[in-house]
């Protein structure tokens, strides 16, 4: 609210410092809009390799490789996530809503992402391209994921030698080592070593159907 009195002020009293405000905020948005029209990405993840237009927006995906800094903890299970946006999406497992209605089958879903990669199983869509050896994908984080195949693996496990393409990977591979499973069930005194193990087996218990895909290592 100060901001905007200021700025009210500068206006009225001061407007060639005005304009001179106006014309620097302008030329630092403009990088930016043209990035949106471009589609240029040039702030890259070192994990994963994904492009972001900004710098704030490749920090907060940095933070999914890091587990650091998830300050929006799910009151129903305890689940912590890095933006409020995601913790809503994700309440509404808790609560039952499936507002995204699939056009062909009576399948619908929590979020648009989901639906519109579920949709394209029924179309054959694969609008996603791998340049090296023309594989297609149904999402662009499927592409991603595959591309890492294509590349050095920098991560090494020091008990077995064992490489990994992220950090991450190689943090959960470890935890094999270490025995560790940080993943309680809320319905059962079981423990898990990652979270995608935790969510098929909590289906045990809610009774809630699983699509079969292709096994993912976790």
């Amino acid at each position: 609210m100060e901001e905007s009195y200021l700025l009210q002020h500068i206006e009225l009293n001061h407007p060639e410092q005005y304009n001179k405000l106006q014309e620097a905020a302008a030329t630092a948005q403009a990088p930016k809009k043209k990035r949106t029209h471009t589609g240029e990405r040039p702030y890259t993840c070192e994990e994963c390799k994904k492009g972001f237009r900004n710098s704030w927006d490749l920090t907060r995906h940095q933070r999914i490789h890091t587990g650091e800094e998830r300050p929006y903890p799910c009151t129903e299970c305890g689940k912590s996530f890095t933006q409020l946006q995601i913790l809503n999406r994700h309440l509404l497992t808790h609560n039952g809503q499936r507002p995204f209605q699939c056009s062909y089958c009576e399948k619908s879903f929590t979020q648009l992402a989901s639906l519109t990669r579920h949709e394209r199983i029924h179309t054959g869509e694969r609008p996603y391209l791998c340049s090296t050896c023309n594989k297609t994908f149904l999402t662009h984080g499927e592409l991603v994921r595959h591309q890492r195949s294509h590349r050095e693996r920098p991560h090494q496990c020091p008990q077995c030698m064992k490489t990994f393409l992220t950090s991450g990977e190689l943090l959960l591979h470890k935890r094999i080592h270490t025995g560790e499973k940080p993943y309680p069930c809320t319905y059962c005194e079981r423990r898990f070593r990652c979270s995608s193990d935790l969510n098929m087996h909590i289906r045990t218990h809610t009774g809630e159907k699983t699509i079969k895909t292709r096994a993912v290592s976790c």
